[in-house]
């Protein structure tokens, strides 16, 4: 059985039941994607938090920006996101709730963006390349999409559920020897 949450080991905190891709194209089953929780553990080197933006009215909108995404009032959460990024554009926690709020409403390539953002900032979080992925498949934009699942699985080849999009990307490539290995991992792993 697929695992149905992931925790980033460099710390917890937002972004509660991202379901970016309802289906993947092609396949018969449904992925809900795992939550991603990142920050980093206060006072650590690197640290971004939602709250240090700089600006008691924006740590306000940040809070309203979480609060609207988790009542799944996801128009409303778009648009103060989009606040949010012209005030402070490479804000990591923003652009990722940003980006689930995209994926969520159907707007894949804003969503893209926010992906595309987040691994130029942060390359080394899996997930960030997993989406993006994800959201290059919803535009069935498929061969584009296995560099970011290659880069995913080689910043974390444990994870189950990467190999298994993988597996279907591939599939769907007609790399059927690819797609068997990557979903027999997944198989493994899981």
């Amino acid at each position: 059985m697929m695992r149905n949450s992931m925790r980033v080991d460099v710390g917890v905190r937002i972004v509660d039941s991202i379901d970016l891709m309802n289906s993947y194209p092609g396949t018969r089953h449904s992925s809900k994607l795992a939550s991603i929780r990142h920050a980093t553990k206060s006072g650590s080197p690197g640290e971004h938090r939602v709250l240090d933006m700089g600006k008691h009215s924006i740590d306000k909108e940040a809070q309203e920006l979480i609060r609207l995404f988790q009542a799944n009032r996801l128009v409303e959460a778009r648009a103060v996101g989009i606040r949010l990024i012209r005030e402070a554009p490479n804000n990591r926690e923003v652009l990722s709730i940003l980006g689930a709020i995209h994926g969520r409403l159907g707007e894949f390539r804003d969503a893209e963006s926010c992906y595309q953002t987040l691994v130029s900032l942060e390359p080394r979080v899996f997930q960030h390349h997993c989406y993006l992925g994800l959201s290059l498949i919803m535009q069935r934009r498929l061969e584009e999409a296995a560099k970011p699942f290659q880069a995913m699985l080689q910043l974390r080849p444990d994870f189950a559920e990467g190999h298994m999009h993988m597996g279907c990307l591939a599939r769907d490539l007609g790399h059927h020897d690819m797609a068997i290995q990557h979903l027999r991992e997944a198989m493994r792993l899981a």
